[in-house]
């Protein structure tokens, strides 16, 4: 029911695409890929929806915000922007790359990070500014760099194609949990996180990424028994630091399964 409410939503917004407020930015070279900026603004709400979108070269990845043991998640600094207050940046449903060194949680090929904000004044100087540091990795991993500017004026014009590629970015990002696609319950010991969880397909595998504090730098969960759509995970905790009362920590779990995901706060159980 989740993924049809979100379809249908995205139909309509489809269908309003040619009229939206929208503009983009011009491709940077990312090393290993190109990235651009989209937004698209609501002048009755003065809200802005926005997405940066990677192109990955083939062979080339980058990473979650929870990448693992190692690796440099995306930073987005909007910072540099004149009459605009960013919120939140949101990431797209992640996998876990497995390489004959190394592995992480991240992506690989095409990217659609979202963002939100809002415009203080529609100014004629106003102007949306992101630099953006992320980790490209093909055999090594490269930080790249890129500096993204859309001027406010270019928002009044109508872009369809910016619009349209805000709709992809929203159906990307993980959903709510719901009866049939959701973290069961979490019980934490000493050096473990055991995870059941319910997800919609009996058939088919699933992933478990858990996030903590910034330096708690989690791996992802390691897939045990199955039965049914009943899947079971257990997390190592030996990474979390001395004295933690992880029991006392809201966690927050993705659960991914065929390309979907859900996002869940839970605190653990003792």
């Amino acid at each position: 029911m989740l993924a049809l409410a979100r379809i249908v939503a995205a139909l309509l917004l489809i269908a309003a695409a040619p009229s939206a407020r929208a503009a983009s930015s011009d491709w940077q070279d990312l090393g290993g890929g190109r990235a651009r900026m989209l937004a698209s603004l609501d002048p009755a709400t003065t809200k802005v929806s926005g997405v940066v979108e990677f192109a990955l070269d083939p062979g080339w990845k980058t990473y979650w915000r929870e990448p693992g043991a190692s690796g440099i998640p995306p930073r987005f600094d909007f910072s540099g922007s004149r009459h605009f207050v960013a919120g939140e940046v949101a990431f797209p449903v992640p996998e876990h790359v497995v390489l004959s060194e190394t592995d992480f949680v991240g992506y690989r090929d095409r990217v659609l990070f979202t963002f939100d904000g809002t415009v203080s004044a529609l100014a004629p100087d106003g102007v949306i500014r992101l630099d953006l540091l992320a980790g490209v990795c093909e055999e090594i991993c490269i930080p790249a760099t890129a500096h993204f500017e859309i001027p406010f004026g270019a928002l009044m014009a109508s872009d369809a194609l910016a619009a349209r590629v805000a709709i992809e970015a929203a159906l990307a990002l993980p959903g709510a949990p719901d009866p049939d696609f959701r973290v069961e319950k979490a019980t934490a010991t000493a050096d473990r996180l055991d995870i059941t969880a319910q997800v919609p397909d009996e058939a088919a595998g699933a992933e478990l990424f858990v996030e903590g504090p910034a330096q708690w730098r989690l791996l992802p969960a390691v897939a045990l028994a199955s039965e049914g759509r009943q899947r079971r995970f257990r997390l190592d905790l030996s990474r979390v630091p001395a004295g933690t009362d992880v029991a006392a920590t809201r966690l927050r779990f993705t659960l991914v399964q065929g390309g979907r995901g859900i996002e869940q706060w839970l605190a653990p159980e003792r």
